[in-house]
């Protein structure tokens, strides 16, 4: 116990780990209690906490265990997105309710809006279990989303437990409690699942970080936000790489510098275009925007996605200096989606929201840009862009479109 000890002797019971030392101190006393609590600092209110622990160590007594300290709910089971697709699991927002009359169906009201997205159908082991609600029988199933090599076969659906799909890149791509989960896993053990519950108090609420905090202290339970595991990350390692560099002359804003950056994960291209020089800390006026091919070359008003790209460039050369960063869309499809949102007027979600910009808030990094006046009508969706090293000072609006 000499990890747990030090990890609770070096700080007070509302302090939470924020430091270097203090996150590899999770990491350790994790490793040795076998769970721990991650808890979502960027969202509004009470934050979302979740108890976790390797979905491959699943035993009847840690569910009962996990159950017990994290109060009678759904229990999930996140998994990394390669595990996921061997395991042919279904988004559980594919279907209607009438897919989901046997089972539980779906998972309990307190679930946030967040994660019911990253729910698939509940499964059951195909064997060896009974109702499929004791600890016994949820451990055979989890034991079974964990084991290598997955094998579908092995589960039926609907059932009692709950897959969460992941992105690929983890928090440094979408900073969520899932992709958390997943982290943590793999960072301490290598693996790639991770038994999930949902804290409540006895009345079946949320609890308050403070009320969250003291009950990790009497249960010995190392404890870290989503935004210290992304600073770990960021520090740690890097989803980009600067391919190729040239010098760019445009009609809105002059002469830009034109930046190519690789994903590391879909090996996806993006675009960063840039205006004058940028001096690391100073402030820098930023457009981040995702493409949008038919709106973006052919013009058109769903969405107005043409208009924003040149209202954000001649905002930047009027400034003389700043950055338009174009995300590339790695998804098949997204082409056939454009055109039925134009089909069926309805604009079509521009890839992910800000929270879901690790990509971009890497690339910003490595040019230099951590002080932000940044070009958006939805300020909503920059929740969590602090988490990667972006200091957002103020919003620049735009005439329509985001």
């Amino acid at each position: 116990m000499q990890s747990l000890n030090s990890y609770f002797a070096s700080k007070p019971p509302n302090e939470n780990s924020s430091g270097a030392n203090d996150r590899l101190e999770f990491f350790r006393a994790f490793a040795e209690r076998g769970m721990g609590v991650l808890y979502d600092d960027m969202s509004e209110g009470i934050p979302v906490a979740m108890l976790i622990a390797p979905a491959a160590k699943a035993t009847p007594e840690l569910i009962n265990q996990l159950i017990s300290i994290a109060g009678d709910g759904t229990i999930f089971v996140a998994l990394g997105p390669e595990r996921a697709e061997l395991l042919m699991l279904q988004p559980m927002n594919q279907f209607n309710d009438s897919h989901l009359s046997c089972g539980e169906g779906t998972p309990d009201r307190r679930v946030s809006a967040e994660l019911l997205v990253s729910s698939c159908i509940s499964v059951e082991a195909r064997e060896g279990v009974s109702t499929g609600i004791s600890a016994t029988d949820r451990a055979i199933t989890i034991a079974l989303l964990a084991e290598d090599p997955p094998s579908p076969r092995k589960l039926i659906k609907p059932g009692h437990i709950f897959p969460l799909l992941t992105v690929a890149g983890g928090t440094l791509v979408k900073s969520a409690l899932p992709e958390a989960a997943v982290d943590v896993i793999r960072i301490t053990s290598g693996k790639d699942a991770a038994v999930a519950l949902i804290f409540t108090s006895a009345e079946s609420e949320q609890l308050d970080l403070k009320e969250l905090q003291n009950l990790c202290k009497e249960q010995l339970l190392p404890i870290l936000s989503v935004a210290s595991l992304v600073e770990h990350r960021l520090a740690t390692e890097s989803l980009i790489t600067l391919e190729a560099e040239a010098r760019l002359p445009t009609r809105l804003a002059g002469e830009l510098k034109v930046s190519i950056f690789r994903s590391a994960i879909h090996s996806a291209e993006h675009v960063a275009l840039v205006k004058g020089t940028i001096t690391p800390g100073e402030l820098v006026l930023v457009r981040v925007q995702t493409e949008f091919t038919l709106g973006d070359v052919f013009g058109g008003g769903t969405p107005p996605s043409r208009s924003t790209l040149e209202q954000a460039l001649a905002l930047i050369a009027k400034r003389e200096k700043g950055i338009l960063l174009y995300l590339k869309r790695p998804v098949s499809g997204q082409l056939t989606e454009q055109v039925l949102a134009i089909n069926n007027k309805q604009e079509t979600k521009q890839g992910s929201q800000m929270r879901e910009f690790g990509i971009g808030a890497q690339i910003l990094r490595a040019l230099g840009a951590t002080r932000i006046d940044i070009i958006t009508n939805t300020p909503k969706q920059l929740v969590g862009l602090e988490t990667f090293g972006i200091e957002i000072v103020s919003q620049i609006p735009l005439t329509g479109g985001s």
